[in-house]
């Protein structure tokens, strides 16, 4: 497969290799935060909202939290740090707690949705998601709980992310004392500025510089097949570039486990990372290899600035992602922001090199906002129980969602029964507010028509991922039709369920 450098004329044969350049070589320097420490502390003192921008991996995530525990910031209260994903939360949390030679759960814990480990008087420091922090106010509107909140990977603008920081917004002006940290890698701090801080006398920007390891990226002609062209491009890195490892970009959990098992059948040591994976199978794609070996890391856009993998020299990267569109999840182009994140995990500890799997076109320049084209139904719902009664007149973060989604979220949670005629939050409809579950999945276990055992059931298995491997063999396709219910997908989870309990 032939990749050329941005710029140039398409070559007939591959890229030419720099042999002068460094193959690998670990560093040794401390992290770039480290020298922007007593400006951040001096900012916090200062100013209510502070705007921290810093490439991945200059340590903002894991250091920050420290310096605020270290300066006293978590004497009364505590401080929490939202992450978008909850993988980050967890392994970041584990890493903190390592660093400072304490228990996780005990002075440094997490909390996500269905699992938490913190102490409820010891832990001072918490990691945790939008989502999380976002629901915590139903029952603390102005998070009384914390000194400082730290929201980091704004730049991703995810939904729980954009409505944290509105709320954050109008708890400031109730907690004066309370401070706001924004962190990100790519964000536009001005933008951040002039919506948290309008007059522009409480807030300010400490930019943190990256480390400045060069990346060499060449494109080639987007194949017709991905997942055979990732491979052959990783098992060609594998057999012929220089020591380190491999970062691969996929668009899902079931190409990432196709490329995953044909590398693993030609001899490379490959691991999946994507959301719906269990932890402990996390936590092996982010641990160091076994010795001697290349580790292959496969890997959704989690891997671009959420969690860091230590050891990565190279990228390859498909140049697709998922979004969602309204009611469907749409696999996409990425855009240049993602690619130049993406790119730059090859460069956080030596030079490195990003294959890119599409030819040097033009890409949009970022994401648009996720509550832009998000179904917006369980946000609405959530914001009525925080006591948002003119969802139309609420001061979300520009660009604000479209008016006609608005208008469909509510008829559809008046369909519910969420909420009356004159669009007030019904008692159903707060009790709907306080189940983690989609408004509709809530709807249904609250109205179980005498089968409250097989509606959780039903919950509990749309939560997770498909019980079945993905595989299209014969063999597969006659497994799963043992399960199939009629009357449609819901039916044949319980099936599944059923036989298992029984067995």
């Amino acid at each position: 497969m032939a990749f050329w450098k941005p710029g140039a004329e398409r070559p007939a044969s591959a890229l030419d290799r720099d042999a002068s350049a460094p193959v690998w070589l670990p560093s040794a320097a401390p992290l770039p935060v480290q020298a922007a420490r007593t400006r951040i502390l001096y900012a916090l003192e200062q100013y209510a909202v502070v705007v921290l921008v810093g490439e991945t991996g200059s340590g903002k995530t894991t250091q920050v939290p420290q310096y605020l525990l270290e300066a006293g910031w978590a004497q009364e209260r505590q401080i929490v740090c939202a992450q978008p994903r909850r993988m980050a939360a967890t392994s970041v949390a584990a890493h903190v707690a390592q660093e400072r030679q304490v228990r996780l759960g005990e002075e440094v814990g997490y909390a996500i949705r269905f699992d938490e480990q913190v102490h409820p008087t010891r832990t001072r420091l918490r990691y945790t998601t939008p989502g999380m922090l976002f629901r915590e106010c139903m029952r603390d509107p102005l998070l009384h709980r914390y000194s400082v909140v730290m929201v980091d990977e704004a730049h991703e603008r995810g939904a729980y992310t954009d409505l944290l920081l509105a709320v954050l917004k109008k708890i400031r002006r109730r907690r004066p004392a309370l401070r706001i940290i924004v962190a990100s890698a790519t964000l536009e701090a001005d933008s951040v500025l002039r919506y948290l801080d309008p007059g522009g006398a409480a807030s300010t920007v400490v930019a943190i510089q990256g480390r400045a390891y060069p990346v060499e990226v060449a494109h080639t002609t987007a194949p017709h097949d991905v997942v055979a062209a990732c491979v052959r491009t990783v098992v060609t890195l594998h057999e012929t570039a220089p020591p380190g490892d491999v970062l691969v970009f996929m668009s899902g959990q079931d190409k990432i486990e196709r490329v995953v098992q044909a590398l693993a059948d030609r001899g490379v040591y490959a691991v999946p990372l994507y959301a719906a994976l269990p932890p402990e199978e996390q936590r092996v794609a982010l641990r160091p290899g076994p010795p001697g070996k290349r580790k292959v890391v496969v890997s959704t856009n989690v891997a671009e600035t959420s969690v860091t993998i230590d050891g990565v020299r190279y990228v390859v990267d498909t140049g697709y992602t998922k979004m969602r569109y309204r009611h469907t999840l749409a696999e996409v182009r990425l855009s240049a922001a993602s690619a130049a994140q993406r790119a730059g995990r090859a460069g956080r500890t030596a030079p490195g090199q990003c294959l890119r799997l599409y030819d040097d076109e033009a890409l949009r320049a970022s994401d648009p906002p996720e509550l832009v084209q998000c179904d917006l139904t369980m946000y609405i719902l959530q914001l009525k129980a925080l006591g948002v009664d003119q969802i139309a007149r609420f001061d979300f973060m520009p660009p604000a969602p479209p008016a006609a989604h608005v208008a469909d979220a509510l008829a559809h949670l008046e369909s519910l029964r969420a909420l009356d005629e004159e669009g007030r939050l019904t008692l159903l409809g707060e009790r709907m507010a306080e189940a983690p579950l989609s408004p509709m999945m809530a709807r249904a276990i609250l109205h179980d028509a005498s089968c409250a055992d097989e509606m959780l059931t039903i919950a509990a298995m749309t939560s997770v991922g498909s019980p079945f491997d993905g595989s299209e063999s014969v063999a597969a396709q006659i497994e799963r039709r043992k399960f199939v219910a009629e009357e449609g997908d819901h039916l044949t989870l319980l099936n599944v369920t059923a036989c298992r309990t029984r067995h």
